[in-house]
């Protein structure tokens, strides 16, 4: 199936659908929160379907926007559930049984016109034979529309009565197909549906993927829909659509599976329970108690029908298909529109079966196919009995209905689903097969929140783990569990009694590693296979399938090949919280079993706890500190804080947080979590929660940590080896039994703790705090030129110095990335240290480094090619699988793109000769930043203009170079812009802009006065002279600054301007350059009168 194709087209229908039945509702004169808002004259055939819809509203108490736009929705969803239905009968060619019943012949098999093409006999010999019924329904409609218009809504409704008799789930419901679109509508709308390919109705999971298609939603297609709502009424309630369908998504957790996991979980668990239970075909009953569009019942019913052959050869096709869909085939959900599929799914497969012998009416609405919450213990309840049944074989729009008809409809059914589940879940299931929801209890509704608390207390977190409750309740005591599910079940604690409750009852026979990719999602999942017998011996099969292609075409047949290893279930109770770590290092199994962890052995290594957590308008309280003043971060009413991301081993702390009162206002602040305060302050090493690699590095105890940046906290008898845990905790080894423990990219102190940890040798422990503190030094080397470091200590350009601009700039970058070349090589010897410390054998090494990434393989002498592509990487970076240029490479990642070592990078390099001449407008930008800092802070509190600016930094150069003219023209020359001209506007070299001033460098600050381009008049501070927030004296001095600037500078300009234009010997060329000059001037006054620091 071509997905590229089909996904559009069913983006576009949705588009259509909802927009054209929008379209009727707006003739009708209901407003956009459903309600109807001018009485427009209307046809007698729309008058009776506005007067139906007014009562269907009342009795179902549709009362809302929300429930008008949902209802919208689902009646758009069902008409194009009824139309590809049609469509799909007539590729599978099925369709002539059913027009047989209408028109009275079978040779025809098409009949569903396009409107741009000639349409089909069939269509017009219906057209004839109700042409009566047609003119009358057109008359009723004041014929607004176009005759075959009326012939297509009276074939539909014709077509929708014959299959409710087979299909009521789908063609029964009434009220969804009151509004259809008008012509115009339909024309677009019927020619979307013939851009379907032929060879898309063949596939067995066509209709799956119509659903799926339906409800994804983009995030750019929300947008757009946003930005365009107020176009029209149409185009608002299509935006309140996709609104919906994105909640449901969040809410509902809909993935589709492929149909290769589907056919895998499918087969294992028939052969299994076949292999293990001498029971006759048609007593086996299979489950799927989430079925949405139905794809594992379809699949099911086609291997079930296989069984049926095998067992009785002479049973016809006829009862070999009925008895499985009436003995072996149940499905349950808790939403209709995937139940219409499915329902559908099934009917279409049994015709394919038995085209020439009818298989009459599969009522799948009151068997086998159910619309219920299947977490519901509904074996619990009782019948209804005296049910009031209201039926009608009548369409709505046939006969004007009140709300009390509508009522007794809705009553009825509701009595009649209530029995339905009641009968359905008092059966016991020989295999369940699932692709539980994959929602988690955040986001859920509240109510859905209680329910799942209330009847599964202890596996309340997630869908997954009540769906796995739920179903070894009710699966029979030799019966068979398969599922596919995101594999966070295995090791999070929130399912630790989940998998308490799957040792002690099921046995485990198989577990497969999926990884990502299966779904269209970021899920990691895997498929899990549970016998109800329970042995306690059992063994599981565990395969790892994480590396296979899922989009491969023979996925499938590379799954089935793997023999995998076999585990002992019994080794995950020794385990702390049961985790089913099936894929970890012997020893670092070993550890763990033995809680020899960072947090959780006696005596105990470290806490690892989370820190604070801000709560609401975090921005009142957390800064930058260039914007606090020194004495109050030295009074400590703001203290520095640890906020998420960040470097590892050494990063700068920027933020502060108020801190007044030890922190008073924000214990007082809404939604703060003032958590484990006991670790304030007490200095430790710090990590990121978030992200697939783990970063971890020093915490100072003058830094508060947070809940986004948690700590580790060494107890007395360990704080020694702080540095030793630090180059451990940065290896691979750890960072994949990170992943091992919890693959959701969010890492927390719970799983922190559980990191195996040991006390190496003296040797061992010596050259891994070694190697720790040799990174940590390369990192400090190369921080200490930098401005905004906490380490900076000084200036490139003036540290590095010998003779003349260029040799300068080049020898710094020479000592930055051989610096990066040593801190690299460091964590390489690191890694090899820390396997041989935890016994990590080449096998499990390869295992980890082919999860991670391998360092750089050893090679012998580089190829010109080679050499090639690394003086590319280096200078202009690589281009992109779509030929985008990408950014230029540092060494690092050159030598991980080419896999070689860094330091062959940094060789060839430096023998080639080649220079980064971004490098060096970097440096010299640093080095203008670092004079302009020096210039103001020698100097008292003042506001300066470009050209005085300027000049003071030329002036600066030449205390610092004999030949400071020629450093000036050299610089200059390298930037292609003078001192000045990188002031007022930077300048934009291949592509690249250089700011001298802008966000990213705080410690300078700017406004602009007036005039642009190159006339802009600018004027510069250093933030810290200025900090009027908290400084009452620094607005006077600032104010008093911007009136010297006025009055003695401006002004003065300005008079001077104004009293050479009165010179009438002036040149039209002068008086034009002055009148240019007058303006500007004018504009940097007016700026300079409307700035006000001082009320």
């Amino acid at each position: 199936m071509s997905r590229t194709t089909l996904k559009p087209i069913v983006s576009n229908l949705r588009e259509e659908i909802v927009k054209g039945i929008s379209g009727k509702f707006e003739k009708y004169g209901f407003d956009k929160e459903g309600k109807i808002i001018i009485d427009k004259p209307l046809s007698e055939y729309d008058e009776l379907i506005k007067s139906n819809m007014l009562a269907l509203f009342e009795a179902r108490n549709i009362n809302s926007s929300e429930k008008f736009i949902e209802y919208i929705h689902d009646t758009a969803r069902t008409f194009l559930h009824i139309l590809i239905c049609f469509k799909l009968m007539e590729k599978r060619g099925i369709m002539r049984t059913l027009l047989a019943a209408i028109i009275g012949t079978d040779i025809y098999n098409e009949i569903i016109p396009d409107f741009t093409s000639v349409a089909p006999i069939a269509f017009d010999e219906f057209a004839n034979k109700y042409s009566e019924a047609i003119e009358i329904l057109a008359n009723r409609d004041n014929d607004d529309e176009e005759l075959e218009y009326y012939q297509f809504i009276y074939l539909m409704e014709k077509l929708t009565k014959e299959m409710a008799k087979e299909v009521p789930l789908l063609f029964k419901e009434y009220e969804y197909n009151l509004i259809q679109p008008d012509y115009d509508d339909m024309r677009v709308i019927l020619h979307e549906v013939s851009t379907i390919g032929d060879e898309e109705y063949e596939e067995d999971d066509f209709l799956g993927w119509i659903y799926q298609y339906w409800v994804d939603t983009e995030a750019n297609d929300i947008e757009v829909a946003k930005e365009n709502r107020d176009i029209s009424y149409a185009n608002f309630i299509f935006s309140k659509v996709l609104e919906l369908l994105d909640l449901e998504q969040t809410e509902f957790g809909e993935f589709y599976t492929p149909r290769w996991v589907v056919k895998y979980i499918v087969d294992n668990s028939i052969n299994y329970y076949k292999g293990n239970n001498n029971i006759p075909v048609e007593k086996i009953k299979i489950l799927d108690p989430a079925c949405g569009a139905g794809n594992f019942l379809v699949y099911a019913l086609d291997a079930i029908i296989e069984l049926y052959k095998n067992e009785h050869p002479d049973w016809t096709i006829k009862n070999i298909v009925t008895s499985a869909l009436e003995n072996n085939i149940y499905g349950a959900d808790i939403q209709r529109e995937p139940l219409q599929i499915t329902a559908l799914n099934l009917w279409i497969k049994a015709k394919s079966y038995a085209v020439k012998a009818r298989i009459d009416e599969l009522n799948l609405f009151n068997v086998n196919v159910l619309m219920a919450n299947s977490l519901y213990p509904w074996e619990t309840e009782e019948e209804f009995h005296q049910m009031s049944i209201f039926d009608t074989p009548e369409t709505i729009s046939e006969k004007k209905f009140t709300s009390e008809d509508i009522g007794r409809l809705i009553s009825s059914r509701n009595a009649i689903n209530h029995n339905n589940a009641v009968r359905f879940f008092k059966q016991k299931f020989d295999i369940v097969v699932m692709n539980p929801p994959f929602v988690d209890t955040r986001n859920m509704p509240q109510e859905t929140k209680d329910f799942i608390k209330k009847y599964y207390p202890k596996n309340s977190r997630n869908f997954v783990a009540a769906f796995i409750e739920r179903v070894i309740n009710i699966t029979t005591d030799n019966g068979f569990i398969g599922f596919i599910a995101s594999d966070t079940f295995k090791t999070l604690v929130s399912y630790k009694y989940l998998r308490k409750m799957l040792l002690d009852n099921v046995s485990i026979r198989k577990m497969i590693e999926l990884g990502y990719g299966v779904f269209e999602a970021d899920v990691s999942c895997g498929m899990y296979f549970l016998d109800k017998k329970y042995l306690k011996r059992n063994e599981i099969t565990y395969i790892d399938a994480r590396k296979i292609n899922k989009k491969a075409y023979k996925v499938l047949e590379e799954i089935s090949g793997r023999v995998g290893v076999t585990i002992k279930q019994k080794i995950f109770y020794e385990y702390p919280d049961y985790v089913f770590l099936t894929d970890l290092p012997q020893y670092l199994r070993e550890l763990y079993a033995e809680k020899k962890c960072l947090g959780l052995g006696n005596p105990l290594i470290a806490e690892c706890r989370v820190g604070i957590k801000i709560g609401d308008n975090e921005d009142n309280f957390v800064k930058k500190k260039w914007y606090i003043p020194s004495q109050l971060l030295e009074q400590k009413k703001f203290v520095l804080i640890s906020k998420t991301n960040g470097e590892s081993y050494i990063r700068d702390y920027q933020d502060v947080v108020l801190w007044d009162g030890d922190g008073s206002g924000i214990k007082d602040n809404p939604g703060c979590l003032w958590q484990n305060s006991e670790f304030y302050f007490r200095g430790g090493l710090s990590y990121n929660l978030g992200g697939r690699i783990f970063k971890v590095r020093k915490l100072p105890d003058n830094v508060l940590f947070t809940q986004g940046s948690s700590g580790i906290f060494f107890t007395n008898e360990y704080k020694k080896y702080e540095d030793y845990f630090l180059g451990i905790l940065k290896t691979k080894l750890v960072n994949y039994f990170l992943l091992q423990i919890n693959p959701t990219n969010n890492t927390t102190p719970n799983d922190v703790k559980k990191i195996p940890m040991i006390i190496g040798t003296a040797s061992q422990v010596d050259k891994i705090e070694k190697l720790s503190l040799s990174i940590q030094k390369a990192i400090i080397n190369r921080k200490e030129y930098d401005i905004l470091s906490d380490y900076f200590k000084k200036n490139a350009m003036l540290d590095f110095w010998i003779g003349e601009v260029k040799s300068t700039c080049q020898r710094y970058i020479d000592f930055i990335e051989y610096s990066m070349v040593e801190e690299y090589e460091y964590k390489l010897e690191l890694e090899e240290e820390v396997y041989s410390l935890f016994k990590i054998s080449d096998d499990e090494r390869e295992r980890i480094e082919d999860e991670l990434g391998s360092y750089y393989k050893v090679v012998g002498k580089l190829e010109v090619e080679t050499l090639k592509k690394i003086k590319e990487y280096y200078l202009n970076g690589k281009k992109s699988d779509t030929g985008r240029q990408l950014s230029p490479m540092n060494i690092i990642e050159i030598s991980e793109e080419l896999n070689i070592s860094p330091r062959d990078v940094y060789d060839s390099l430096r023998n080639m000769n080649v220079s980064k001449i971004a490098s060096y407008r970097k440096c010299i930008i640093d080095f203008i930043r670092y004079l302009i800092i020096k210039i103001i802070n020698e100097r008292p509190c003042r506001i300066y203009q470009t050209d005085e600016l300027s000049n003071l930094i030329i002036k600066e150069i030449e205390n610092y170079f004999d030949s400071s003219k020629d450093v000036v023209e050299e610089i200059e020359s390298i930037m292609g812009a003078s001192i000045k001209e990188l002031l007022i506007n930077g300048v934009r070299n291949e592509g690249v802009k250089y700011d001298v001033i802008c966000p990213a460098m705080p410690l300078i600050s700017e406004k602009i006065l007036g005039g642009k381009g190159k006339t802009k008049e600018k004027v510069y501070w250093l933030t810290e002279q200025f900090l009027v927030e908290y400084e009452e004296d620094k607005r006077y001095s600032m104010q008093n600054e911007i009136r010297r600037l006025t009055d003695e500078v401006y002004l003065f300009k300005l008079q001077r301007v104004k009293e050479k234009m009165q010179d009438i010997s002036l040149s039209d060329f002068d008086m034009k350059k002055l009148e240019k000059d007058l303006i500007i001037l004018e504009e940097c006054v007016k700026t300079l009168e409307n700035w006000k620091v001082v009320d």
